[in-house]
């Protein structure tokens, strides 16, 4: 696991990750919401992915996460999505390389993330916890609905990360420097919101 002040620093520009050949985005917040909401097997069980949710995957990680939201129902993203599903079908070769691509990415974006371990639940049953404790921490560290959706997912896995070790210092090994970051961002806020009200 990548420690919290190295995630911290790679969460500045993270990058699209080893993606191999597939030229995925950087993943962010708003892909996971995205794909959490179309119930993707990539959340909680990536080796289960079959051909279609493979290609639907890959089809919203590769463009930004409001391009894939606004084109996932037009004919151009169905019809691509269905050519790459019959694409598998027809090589298991294609469908085992570039699940392979795909899973090394997605678990460099979510390194470290145990938050939305399932706990007994059926696939798939921590996604939602697992967004409103981003999406918390997220927005006491000072950030707007649209920049939460905005944000780096391996950045705000870190934030989410270091945010639990504060609060519980005795369960966590953290790097001092990143809870530095956290004091900072929040002193902040606080200084950004005095000077509103007044």
């Amino acid at each position: 696991m990548i420690p919290v002040d190295q995630q911290y620093a790679i969460s500045c520009d993270p990058g699209p990750g080893p993606s191999g050949f597939l030229n995925l985005k950087a993943a962010s917040v708003g892909h996971f919401v995205l794909l959490s909401r179309l119930g993707s097997p990539l959340i909680s069980a990536p080796m289960d992915l079959k051909k279609g949710s493979l290609a639907t995957a890959i089809w919203v990680l590769s463009r930004d996460w409001r391009d894939s939201k606004k084109s996932l129902g037009s004919w151009i993203a169905k019809a691509w999505i269905s050519y790459d599903a019959h694409r598998y079908s027809s090589s298991k070769e294609a469908f085992s390389v570039e699940l392979f691509h795909l899973c090394n990415y997605w678990r460099y974006h979510t390194e470290g993330l145990m938050c939305w371990d399932k706990d007994g639940e059926d696939k798939g049953g921590g996604s939602i916890p697992a967004l409103f404790s981003i999406q918390f921490v997220l927005s006491q560290l000072g950030f707007t609905s649209d920049e939460i959706l905005d944000h780096p997912l391996k950045g705000a896995l870190a934030a989410l990360t270091a945010y639990n070790a504060m609060r519980n210092p005795e369960a966590a090994m953290i790097d001092d420097a990143v809870i530095d970051v956290m004091n900072k961002r929040r002193r902040e806020r606080a200084e950004k919101q005095g000077g509103n009200s007044g």
